[in-house]
């Protein structure tokens, strides 16, 4: 759970990190976060540069070892 929620920054809304995603192609076109997800442990949103697919897979690995 620390790894996956408490390390990372969380924004209270959908728009909000949609708004850092829009900010983060500006400033590095090169490697811009790709997408948001909703965190059921903190009920905030955390922002990616994996693709869904990798961040489901990571999600899913983090639940394993709990």
């Amino acid at each position: 759970v620390q790894r996956s929620c408490f390390d990372k920054y969380r924004h209270m809304s959908k728009n909000a990190a949609r708004d850092f995603i829009a900010r983060g192609l500006k400033m590095n076109p090169d490697n811009p976060p790709s997408h948001w997800y909703h965190c059921s442990v903190c009920d905030g949103f955390h922002v990616t540069k994996l693709t869904k697919e990798q961040s489901t897979a990571a999600r899913r690995k983090v639940y394993q070892q709990m």
